[in-house]
């Protein structure tokens, strides 16, 4: 369980270990992540899955992630949230994130940047 310090291809990253998983429905196709971590830091709430390399530009691993401003429950508007699937990263843009009394799980929805593909699913810490 935690983060560990990864290499890829020369790219510095972080490779996410524990209970937490996320559940994403987009464009009629449903994505599952497991294996991460849920961390409260600096006042914030993130879920990290997975295999987060920013600089890799090519053969991305799968990864999803939450960063919300506030570590309280309830509706969480503008957080970071942005996922990797099959080699390409999806920024989502318009994102409400809700988190659940005890911070152990929550839902959020959205739309792909630059897009009208619309974003919704589930994670479990």
């Amino acid at each position: 369980t935690g983060m560990h310090r990864v290499t890829i291809s020369g790219h510095p990253g972080f490779r996410f270990c524990g209970p937490a998983s996320a559940v994403v429905r987009m464009g009629g196709r449903t994505l599952q992540f497991s294996n991460g971590l849920c961390r409260r830091a600096a006042g914030a709430f993130t879920v990290n899955i997975g295999t987060f390399v920013p600089s890799l530009r090519s053969g991305k691993l799968p990864y999803f992630g939450i960063t919300t401003h506030t570590a309280r429950a309830g509706t969480q508007r503008n957080a970071a949230l942005g996922f990797t699937y099959r080699g390409r990263h999806y920024a989502i843009a318009d994102q409400v994130v809700i988190l659940a009394p005890g911070l152990q799980k929550g839902t959020f929805s959205g739309r792909v940047l630059a897009s009208t593909t619309r974003v919704s699913g589930s994670f479990r810490c």
